[in-house]
């Protein structure tokens, strides 16, 4: 998925893209995160977030989205690579322009890595994350 958004981001100009070129962007950094313990992954991992971060001025979105791993990876007590730490830097809080950003967005639960389903600890409930719950704790981490 990462190999063909970058094919058609060498063919295409950002202008040409609509707000759905984020869904694989978001899908790819939802599962890769969840991989990162295997180095395999961190390729991958740091190339989406590069596609990702080419969008933050084009899509809200784009940001809010690197802004969410922070504390995702934190929760899932993994490291972001090194090499992707770049794209991390210099984001800013959260913004108040969500125009492009749904109310609710809702994180896939986090099965299989030692969480319990249905908790509801830490904003999680049983359909997932509150993404708007992860932004704030990475505000108050990046605060510190």
């Amino acid at each position: 998925m990462v190999d063909a958004k970058e094919h058609y981001r060498r063919i295409y100009a950002r202008s040409h893209y609509s707000f759905i070129t984020m869904a694989p962007l978001y899908d790819s950094a939802m599962t890769l995160i969840h991989l990162l313990r295997h180095p395999g992954t961190h390729d991958l991992f740091t190339r989406n977030c590069r596609l990702i971060y080419e969008h933050i001025t084009d899509f809200t979105f784009a940001k809010l989205l690197l802004q969410a791993l922070v504390p995702l990876a934190a929760k899932l007590s993994v490291d972001l690579p090194e090499a992707s730490l770049e794209y991390f830097e210099g984001l800013g809080g959260p913004s108040n322009d969500g125009t492009d950003v749904a109310i609710s967005y809702v994180l896939p639960q986090l099965l299989g890595t030692g969480e319990h389903e249905g908790e509801d600890s830490d904003g999680e409930d049983g359909d997932g994350l509150q993404l708007g719950q992860l932004l704030t704790k990475w505000n108050a981490m990046s605060l510190q």
